[in-house]
């Protein structure tokens, strides 16, 4: 009976999680070799003198975007300016100040 209730236990649940694990690890490694092999083309383009200068600035300009992404931690949010920022906050509380006047009395 004790055996019936492990080997229950095993392929309910002890499988799909090892099989989850799985699955996850090799999604990281592949996206880390295919960071790693963009690097590279990179570096390699802007290390041959046959390149042209358009090409050049261009790789050094998304080398430079990876290392940054790197060193944040994979962070995918545009950076906004500051002064739209500001304008944009003032009229986003606006909008949030008519939005919970015209709901507050609704039950909501």
């Amino acid at each position: 009976m004790f055996a019936v209730v492990k080997l229950v236990i095993l392929a309910t649940m002890r499988t799909p999680a090892a099989l989850c694990r799985r699955t996850i690890r090799n999604q990281c490694n592949r996206r880390r070799a295919a960071w790693a092999r963009r690097m590279k083309e990179m570096e390699d383009l802007i290390l041959a003198g046959d390149a042209s200068p358009r090409t050049v600035a261009t790789a050094r300009a998304k080398h430079a975007a990876l290392v940054a992404e790197e060193e944040q931690g994979w962070c995918h949010w545009p950076a906004r300016p500051a002064a739209a920022t500001a304008e944009e906050e003032v009229e986003l509380t606006e909008a949030e100040k008519e939005v919970w006047a015209r709901f507050n009395g609704t039950g909501f």
